[in-house]
């Protein structure tokens, strides 16, 4: 599937990464990205929605997965994003990996999180939607309901 950024008009987008960019970010991390994250970077080095998506470019996905330590908490994933609210995106640390999960920030495990897509690539063409919430909206009881 070919991405298709055009196609996308409520981001912000940036000049793409260079080749050596991204080979110093998978060194420096001691990983190996997956190639529809590279092939996002090739078109834009990162990506910003209005809706508060946030992809990591190559210049700072080492800084963020830093700060997320997520070689700790969810080992053999890479964070390629945000939603800017405390959830982070993972996926798994493989060239061919396509799938996302979204997780929070404090509890980083897959098994904890949100399965976002199989397909990062047709993901990204449909506009980084995160879904509703699995979460149950919380009623009291007590609470007289019209």
């Amino acid at each position: 599937m070919e991405l298709e950024l055009s196609q996308l008009g409520s981001c912000e987008f940036y000049p793409p990464a260079e080749n050596s960019t991204i080979r110093d970010a998978e060194k420096w991390m001691n990983t190996t990205f997956p190639k529809a994250l590279k092939q996002l970077w090739k078109k834009s080095d990162g990506l910003y929605t209005d809706e508060g998506v946030l992809i990591y470019g190559a210049e700072q996905i080492a800084e963020r997965n830093q700060t997320w330590e997520t070689d700790l908490y969810a080992e053999g994933y890479v964070a390629v994003g945000d939603d800017s609210g405390g959830r982070v995106l993972i996926m798994l640390a493989e060239a061919g990996a396509k799938d996302v999960w979204i997780v929070d920030g404090g509890s980083m495990s897959p098994d904890d999180g949100i399965h976002v897509t199989d397909h990062f690539i047709r993901w990204v063409n449909q506009g980084l939607e995160l879904g509703e919430s699995e979460e149950e909206e919380y009623i009291d009881d007590d609470e007289d309901i019209d």
